[in-house]
C-alpha cells in the first residue's frame, strides 16, 4: 500500500487521537449473530458459507470504492483454522505489519479500556525520499464466548498520530467461529492518504486475510 507522496520534500506529524468506542466496530461491517452453542450446524457468514455440496472455500471476496473523503474496501473469507488459532496469529505482530513498511515496533499496553482484552500501540516507519512515521492503536475484544473459548473476536485499528500524508485510517476485523475448525473473517478498511486508492485498501484486506490464514500463532498474549 502506497501511503505518501514521494514528491513531497518535508513531512510533519499530526495527532488524531481515538475517542470512539473500541468495543463496537469503528466502520460499518456485517456482523452475524454469535454461533449457537446448542446447534451442530455451521454458523455461516456473508463471506464464509458452504456451497450446494456443503463445501467451504478459502476464496477471498473483496469489494472496494471511493466515498469522496476516503477510499474503502470490504471483504472476507473462510480460514481453515480454529478461531482461537486465528486470533493467536493476529498477536504475531511481525506478520500483521502492512505491506511496504520498512520497520515497525509495538507495545502491548497494560491498562486497556474496560472490555478490551488487548491494546497494542504499533509504530510504523517507511524509508523513502523522506522518512514517514505513524502510530496505530489496535484494540482486541471478545465479542462472544470467552478468552479460552471465543466465538467472535472484534479487532479495531486506527491511526492516532504521525505523518500528515495519512490524515485518516481506521478499520475493523471480525473473527467468527463457523465450525470448530473453520473461522470466518470479515474486514473493512477505510483510509485517506496520499497516492492511496481503493485498490490499495483492497490489497490490505487480502494481506491481512493471508496473514491470519498462514501466520504462526503467538499464544503467549491469550494464554
Amino acid at each position: 500500500m502506497v501511503l505518501f507522496s514521494c514528491s513531497a520534500l518535508t513531512d510533519s506529524s499530526q495527532e488524531t487521537p481515538f475517542t470512539g468506542n473500541p468495543l463496537s466496530p469503528l466502520v460499518p461491517i456485517p456482523i452475524d449473530p454469535p454461533p449457537d452453542s446448542n446447534s451442530n450446524k455451521p454458523s455461516e457468514t456473508q463471506y464464509c458459507f458452504a456451497d450446494e455440496n456443503g463445501h467451504f472455500s478459502e476464496e477471498a471476496r473483496v469489494t472496494q470504492g471511493d466515498a469522496g473523503n476516503y477510499v474503502w474496501a470490504e471483504g472476507g473469507s473462510c480460514i481453515f483454522r480454529p478461531i482461537r488459532t486465528a486470533w493467536a496469529a493476529t498477536h504475531n505482530q511481525p506478520v500483521m505489519v502492512w505491506s511496504g513498511v520498512d520497520q515497525s515496533s509495538y507495545r502491548l499496553l497494560g491498562d486497556p479500556p474496560s472490555g478490551v482484552s488487548h491494546l497494542y500501540e504499533v509504530d510504523y516507519f517507511v524509508d523513502e525520499i523522506i522518512d514517514v512515521r505513524w502510530t496505530m492503536n489496535w484494540y482486541h475484544s471478545v465479542r462472544a464466548g470467552s478468552r479460552q473459548k471465543p466465538q467472535q473476536i472484534l479487532m479495531n485499528y486506527v491511526k492516532v498520530k504521525g505523518t500528515r500524508f495519512i490524515s485518516y485510517w481506521e478499520g475493523t476485523i471480525l473473527l467468527h467461529e463457523v465450525t470448530p475448525d473453520i473461522t470466518a473473517i470479515t474486514m473493512r478498511d477505510q483510509i485517506k492518504a496520499s497516492r492511496t486508492g481503493p485498490g490499495d485498501s483492497a490489497d490490505a484486506i487480502r494481506q491481512i486475510i493471508e496473514a491470519i490464514r498462514t501466520g504462526a500463532p503467538n499464544w503467549a498474549p491469550i494464554d
